[in-house]
């Protein structure tokens, strides 16, 4: 790394330091003035999703400028717009090798004119491998896990537990009143050394990780009426580690592919989270073999 890109990663973590602390002190200023102003619960939790997708989107919208990158939507986003008709009422479902996928996905759901939406996310922001009994909540992060707790969104430990069901049961029973949309990875959080595309042990390279089926089954149960989107989120080589790399992503492209599905009633929904899984992992297969041949 030469001294002027460590000068760029430098200048680029402060300026989203000071976005994200300029960020959270709006977050509490919106919150403490809805509540002097004795405005209803559920008009705090819409400015919570509001501030979640449209700062996410400006985030990303503001280094992809300052860093030349091009965002190519495939199909375009005005398609999505028109088949949701103005209606939250959809699940979104991401594939996950970067934190930097968040503010992508937020950019889309903007676009496409979703402004209302709960998430399911990891309940732990930070883990120690070595003390157990040291970790911070996700809700507890400045700015980003504040709105997510504003908006009741679900904080999950992964792993299966009764209580994720309860909270994930708790989010659909929510979002039948409100008509919100879901979003959630169900590869959870994986760090872009798994997804290198490096074969081991003479098995042939695998791009995406084995998604959580248990999720999608829940929700396409107890929402029916809702529709389902696939995202596919494709980074030119190397993977950004996450927002903080964002630099990295220098004059190059972000391959954004979506699919869109009226409705899961009458699929095994299992089957179709595999199916679709090993589409994206084919299509991250034919970026990555493009990329090795140039």
């Amino acid at each position: 790394m030469t001294v002027f890109e460590r000068f760029l990663q430098a200048l680029t973590v402060a300026g989203l330091t000071v976005y994200v602390l300029f960020v959270s002190g709006l977050l509490v200023v919106q919150a403490v003035w809805t509540a002097l102003a004795c405005r209803s619960r559920q008009a705090l939790r819409y400015a919570a999703d509001r501030w979640i997708i449209y700062y996410s989107a400006l985030l990303y919208d503001s280094f992809s400028w300052i860093n030349g990158v091009q965002t190519i939507f495939e199909p375009d986003w005005p398609a999505l717009r028109a088949l949701l008709k103005g209606s939250g009422k959809v699940v979104v479902v991401v594939n996950h090798q970067s934190a930097a996928d968040i503010p992508i996905t937020c950019r889309l759901l903007w676009l496409a004119g979703i402004t209302n939406a709960r998430w399911l996310v990891k309940r732990w922001a930070y883990q120690s491998k070595r003390f157990s009994w040291l970790r911070i909540p996700f809700a507890c992060v400045p700015g980003i896990g504040w709105a997510l707790w504003l908006n009741r969104s679900a904080f999950l430990e992964r792993g299966g537990c009764r209580d994720d069901i309860r909270q994930i049961r708790a989010c659909t029973q929510l979002a039948q009143k409100d008509g919100a949309a879901i979003v959630f990875f169900p590869e959870g959080t994986r760090l872009p050394q798994e997804l290198s595309g490096a074969s081991t042990n003479g098995q042939q390279p695998r791009f995406t990780l084995v998604p959580e089926t248990g999720a999608v089954r829940l929700i396409s149960k107890q929402l029916p009426e809702y529709a389902f989107v696939s995202i596919t989120i494709v980074y030119k080589r190397p993977i950004p580690r996450g927002v903080w790399s964002l630099w990295r992503l220098r004059r190059t492209k972000v391959h954004v592919y979506w699919t869109y599905y009226e409705t899961l009633v009458g699929q095994d929904a299992r089957t179709w989270t595999q199916n679709e899984w090993e589409h994206k992992h084919n299509l991250l297969k034919v970026h990555h073999d493009a990329h090795l041949t140039r």
